[in-house]
């Protein structure tokens, strides 16, 4: 038994004072637990008044019904629901903490078996990093940097961690099974303020702009691969005697099977705009007061998944002479990818003459449920955005191969093969607040409730194109090459089957199997 551990831990000092707010209880592990999400208020009120959640959305939702509704109930239902935002957002300049890390390996092997033939092997990684940044810049227009200017102080809290598990199982040197387990993480939580002078706020009028803002972003791969190997050596032959044959010898068996899914999300991005007052002779802060508008807070909420499957084989058969050395091999391979972006926008503000009074102060001061629920202060929760900034995208690509490699003498080397492969694509925008009166949510327009019509109606923007792809290379060893034919170009290929993924004859090079 071998084994080998390795453990770490390291503390820096903090990077001074830096912006905080109050965030999620599981922020030190790098995800949100629900604190910035889009409320589940929210998301039901999308479904009950059919992607229409203003106030005038509402009332005619509310009078569907046929009973008489007052306007006042549709605003009473709007405003509840901005409450329902997260909104503990003041900012705190206190002392970060300082960076810390931990690293951790473990790894072994054990023999066993009547000669030790049999290998099992296993190694596992864990690491953890979270640190504190601190960045100041001033940014000046260039026209008039004197008085177009602003300055902004931004605090990053950046969280990562890793893990990995590799197992492998082998008899001798001519079988192998091996598996990998991967996850990834990195979070980053983006506190900021600006603060300076436009065309439209300058210093000598008296008036500023301010922006706060937050952005908590975390990134998220998981990814599962199995692969082996199988040669019909002389140790396999001891145990299966029925093998030993020459049409058998040397035959070589490759295969792979990968999963992985990778996933951005944005549980929240708000943006909240500000107007300051200020002296007009030293551009000393007064006051400072949330902005007269419908949109002068804007939440973000947005998911990117992506998912890869993919898995294939091939067979290769070693054939010696006297003269030459021949390999002859053949496989498939078969890839999927899917991708989901889904992204929904806010705004909450006011522009109502009488909440002037309570717009003063910092937004968390400003955006309270008293604030918010008073008819008086007219707030009103909206849909931002055009509403199709989301996509739905696929892509699948199946190949098979035939690999002839020849070496003839020390001199000379021909190689030649053929790929066939099928590759479908789809990419189409969607509108999560579609809806159809017909079939309710259909994130997609459809034009009724017939399915084969509507399936129908998206062949056009689905792209599927099979191709043959023959191959030629010959000349003395490394000196020449010769490829005839056409070859289809602007395909980009995947990374090779040791990354899981579908190895492809598609772009500029073509160096896979069958496509030399």
């Amino acid at each position: 038994m071998r084994g080998r551990q390795v453990f770490r831990f390291c503390f820096d000092e903090s990077d001074g004072d830096g912006l905080t707010y109050v965030g999620g209880h599981d922020d030190s592990l790098g995800t949100d637990d629900g604190t910035r999400a889009l409320p589940a208020a929210i998301r039901s009120a999308i479904q009950e008044y059919q992607g229409n959640i203003s106030t005038v959305g509402i009332y005619q939702a509310l009078g569907r019904d046929g009973n008489p509704h007052l306007l006042s109930e549709a605003e009473t239902i709007n405003r509840g629901l901005a409450t329902s935002l997260y909104r503990n957002i003041d900012f705190r300049q206190q002392s970060l903490s300082p960076d810390g890390g931990l690293e951790a390996a473990l790894g072994n092997s054990w023999y066993f078996g009547d000669s030790e033939q049999w290998r099992f092997g296993t190694l596992g990684l864990l690491s953890y990093d979270n640190s504190w940044r601190n960045r100041e810049r001033t940014v000046r227009q260039v026209l008039n940097p004197t008085e177009e200017y602003f300055d902004e102080q931004r605090t990053t809290n950046q969280v990562s961690a890793t893990g990995v598990v590799n197992l492998g199982l082998s008899f001798t040197d001519d079988h192998e099974i091996n598996t990998s387990s991967l996850f990834l993480r990195n979070t980053e939580d983006d506190a900021s303020i600006a603060a300076g002078h436009t065309f439209n706020f300058q210093q000598e009028t008296g008036r500023g702009f301010r922006d706060y803002r937050i952005r908590f972003e975390e990134r998220e791969l998981r990814s599962d691969q199995i692969r082996g190997r199988h040669v019909v050596g002389p140790d396999t032959v001891d145990i299966l005697p029925f093998l030993d044959k020459p049409l058998f010898d040397g035959l070589t068996y490759d295969w792979y099977y990968s999963e992985s899914t990778a996933e951005t999300g944005i549980p929240s991005e708000i943006l909240i705009s500000a107007e300051d007052t200020v002296d007009p002779v030293t551009g000393s802060l007064i006051s400072t007061a949330m902005r007269r508008s419908s949109s002068a807070a804007n939440y973000r909420y947005t998911d990117l998944q992506d998912e890869v499957e993919s898995y294939g084989w091939d067979l290769m058969k070693p054939i010696a002479a006297r003269k030459f050395d021949l390999e002859l091999s053949g496989g498939w391979d078969y890839s999927r990818k899917a991708r989901e972006y889904l992204q929904t926008e806010l705004t909450l503000g006011t522009t109502a003459p009488a909440a002037g009074p309570i717009l003063v102060g910092t937004p968390g001061s400003v955006l309270t449920d008293a604030n918010i629920m008073n008819p008086v202060n007219a707030f009103g929760l909206g849909i931002g955005g055009i509403g199709s900034e989301s996509y739905l995208a696929a892509q699948t690509v199946e190949g098979a191969f035939l690999k002839l490699d020849a070496k003839v003498g020390e001199s000379w080397r021909f190689g030649g093969g053929v790929r066939w492969e099928q590759f479908y694509q789809l990419s189409l925008p969607i509108d999560l607040l579609e809806f159809n009166p017909s079939v309710g949510q259909s994130v997609i327009r459809v034009t009724g409730s017939d399915p084969d019509q509507n399936a129908a109606n998206l062949l056009p923007i689905v792209f599927k194109e099979d191709e043959l792809y023959p191959a030629l290379r010959c000349g003395p060893t490394a000196a020449c090459e010769l490829i005839p034919g056409s070859f289809s170009s602007g395909r980009i290929s995947a990374p090779t089957k040791a990354h899981g993924s579908q190895r492809s004859c598609r772009g500029a090079q073509r160096t896979r199997p069958g496509c030399a």
